[in-house]
């Protein structure tokens, strides 16, 4: 990939392994995060180049756009994007769920609508919205999902990468940085 394509985060990527260190969010992360941060802040419009992270095939820009999101808050078009990243399917689909989670207001009915419809192709994507939505309290005294379907089940059961738990680790490891950084959540 060349590195017009990451816009104001190509330092992310330029000499450096920083995207690296957000993939689990663990003690190194802080000083990625806080880069990611000021890469969003060296241009007038960062959720652009955030939109354009998340078009990318790669799962390396994939993950920068979404602590992007996770860093500055919601955007209806870079959450509408995020979302798209998660439907097409990617290797850090946990981690974008888990921004979702975070940061988009509507949370709940996006990843309803995506399990009831039955269009889920990723067992990731599946475990990460099931495991994050029983996070939530229940909504008017009904349950948020309960994993009934067989085709949810099935794509439950064919998760081999736990990727329920990696997203509610990340989201917390995350929360966690951000609070560091002094970003409201």
């Amino acid at each position: 990939m060349q590195p017009e394509g990451f816009g104001a985060f190509a330092p992310l990527f330029e000499d450096s392994i920083a995207y690296l260190t957000l993939l689990n969010c663990d003690h190194g992360s802080k000083d990625a995060i806080a880069l990611v941060m000021k890469c969003c802040a060296a241009v007038s419009n960062p959720y652009r180049d955030i939109c354009q992270l998340l078009r990318q095939p790669n799962w390396r820009p994939n993950l920068v756009g979404a602590v992007a999101i996770a860093a500055l808050g919601h955007d209806p078009e870079a959450t509408s994007q995020l979302w798209v990243t998660i439907d097409r399917g990617s290797w850090v689909t946990p981690q974008l769920a888990a921004t979702a989670f975070l940061r988009d207001p509507q949370f709940t009915d996006h990843a309803l609508e995506r399990l009831q419809r039955g269009a889920m192709r990723s067992a990731k994507a599946a475990s990460s919205l099931v495991h994050l939505l029983q996070r939530l309290p229940p909504r008017s005294g009904r349950v948020i999902v309960s994993p009934t379907s067989a085709e949810i089940n099935k794509l439950l059961n064919e998760d081999k990468d736990s990727s329920g738990k990696i997203a509610e680790c990340w989201l917390i490891a995350l929360t966690r940085n951000l609070g560091a950084l002094g970003v409201s959540l």
